[in-house]
């Protein structure tokens, strides 16, 4: 594969996007992990007597410890919702449904280390910040990549099919220059 960490840090962005911790082409290869087991982050209550109340934007500070030494660079997440008596629906990993991700500045953790984040959640979404461990400068974002434009510079066999592709149109082209134009009939 290509290597990408040169791009990380056009990885971040202010929101999240759809990242599938089971099927993807990475998650294939490996290249997603989960660093500490995950822990909850909210509970709305939609059945609740003052719904307006229950769906109020809140913050949680949720701690983690390091399961494995890594780099932090996305906090993953996604839902489960009760329904009725033993109906549930959700998007954890292993159920064939997609999660979310909204990517992080990266930082190294140790096995053993403690992570803090600060989730934000409103009506709209759900966002996170990493506190600790903290960066040791702070990153100035101008720009950022699209997930589906990483997955694409990724994809090795899509890669050498536009390379075939395109040298196939230049030989063509050059082929033509050399025997000159074909005149018709």
């Amino acid at each position: 594969g290509v290597p990408l960490a040169a791009l990380d840090r056009y990885r971040w962005g202010p929101g999240s996007e759809e990242l599938d911790l089971d099927g993807s082409m990475q998650a294939r290869a490996g290249a997603y992990r989960l660093l500490a087991p995950p822990v909850p982050c909210a509970e709305l209550d939609f059945c609740a007597a003052d719904v307006e109340a229950a769906l109020a934007a809140r913050e949680a500070r949720l701690a983690f410890e390091a399961g494995e030494d890594g780099v932090l660079n996305g906090v993953a997440f996604w839902f489960e919702l009760d329904l009725v008596d033993e109906l549930r629906f959700g998007t954890a990993p292993g159920g064939g449904r997609r999660q979310r991700v909204q990517w992080v500045d990266p930082v190294r953790v140790a096995k053993g280390a403690p992570i803090r984040v600060a989730a934000r959640v409103t009506e709209t979404r759900v966002a996170f910040e990493v506190t600790a461990p903290q960066r040791v400068a702070p990153v100035v974002h101008r720009h950022c990549l699209g997930r589906w434009h990483l997955d694409m510079v990724a994809d090795a066999r899509r890669n050498a099919a536009f390379r075939a592709g395109i040298r196939a149109a230049v030989a063509s082209v050059l082929e033509g220059k050399r025997t000159g134009p074909q005149r018709p009939g």
